[in-house]
């Protein structure tokens, strides 16, 4: 349930998902974690896939917290990470300038 191809929008939100997860997980012993344990596994999941919640996580707003509809990273800031490239393309830039303008640089 993490990577590129996850779509936790099968899953109308966190309360659903958590609900799921507490019913069927672990695969070999279902219905074995706690509740708070499955919590645990539900903001770590969405963590992992990009969507950020910044307040704990649990029955009394995962509601709020919604799925379907999104791609893993919907709800995450992907805009850091283009704004990250963009800064290291014009620090290379500039650092190629300068370096033209020291080796084009006349020499006595």
């Amino acid at each position: 349930m993490i990577g590129s191809d996850v779509n936790l929008g099968k899953f109308a939100n966190a309360a659903v998902l958590q609900s799921y997860i507490l019913e069927e997980m672990p695969f070999w012993d279902a219905g074995a974690l706690t509740e708070e344990e499955s919590w645990k596994v539900v903001a770590f999941l969405l963590r992992e896939n990009g969507i950020y919640y910044d307040q704990v996580l649990d029955d009394t707003n995962a509601d709020q917290v919604l799925l379907f509809g999104t791609s893993p990273t919907l709800s995450s800031d992907r805009s850091m990470d283009y704004g990250l490239w963009i800064i290291g393309i014009i620090l290379l830039i500039v650092v190629v300038f300068l370096l033209k303008q020291i080796l084009e640089k006349p020499r006595f």
